[in-house]
């Protein structure tokens, strides 16, 4: 008898904490948005590092993760070798497109050497929708704890990482479109 009464309380404790966690507008993604997927239980601040973008007309820019408060931000690990990469790029490519507009920003940084093999890399691959960024020396995904490519880490407005997917994620799917919207608006 005991033990029916202890399997109650856990089973109705288990649904309450469901129910709790559901409640958080934006924090849990769906089941079917990626297969492994954390939501952080202390949500990590992003330093203000320093990253560059080569523009369109080739010159370049750096960008400080300050310039994105406000906004939620969509920040993937990449790698021009990286086959998983691959497959999961013209999802985000297509979500980037697709977001314009919205508080949601998509910052797809390469761990390669240099911005050229990235630029060259996307550009073969056609995708005009991701901005060519470089990750220098890893410094940003290493001080985050990504382990490898591609790794996304999804960051509130507040400039904290709230989330982390390892592996590819179907960033183009509804599911993840309506997530990043919701933690964007709150």
């Amino acid at each position: 008898m005991p033990h029916r009464i202890l399997l109650f309380f856990a089973a109705v404790l288990a649904l309450a904490l469901a129910s709790a966690i559901a409640a958080l507008p934006g924090r849990v993604p769906p089941p079917d948005f990626a297969e492994r997927y954390v939501v952080l239980d202390e949500p990590i601040p992003v330093p203000d590092y320093v990253f560059e973008e080569r523009l369109a007309n080739g010159s370049m820019r750096e960008w400080g993760m300050l310039e994105f408060r406000g906004r939620v931000v969509l920040m993937s690990f990449w790698a021009t070798w990286c086959g998983v990469c691959a497959k999961e790029l013209p999802k985000l490519d297509a979500l980037s497109a697709g977001l314009e507009g919205e508080p949601v920003e998509v910052l797809a940084l390469s761990i390669d050497d240099t911005l050229d093999e990235a630029a060259a890399t996307l550009g073969k691959r056609g995708h005009r929708n991701l901005r060519v960024l470089l990750d220098r020396q890893r410094a940003l995904s290493g001080s985050l704890g990504a382990e490898g490519v591609p790794t996304t880490f999804v960051v509130d407005r507040e400039g904290r990482a709230v989330a982390v997917i390892e592996g590819a994620a179907d960033w183009n799917g509804d599911a993840a479109r309506r997530w990043l919207l919701d933690l964007a608006r709150g």
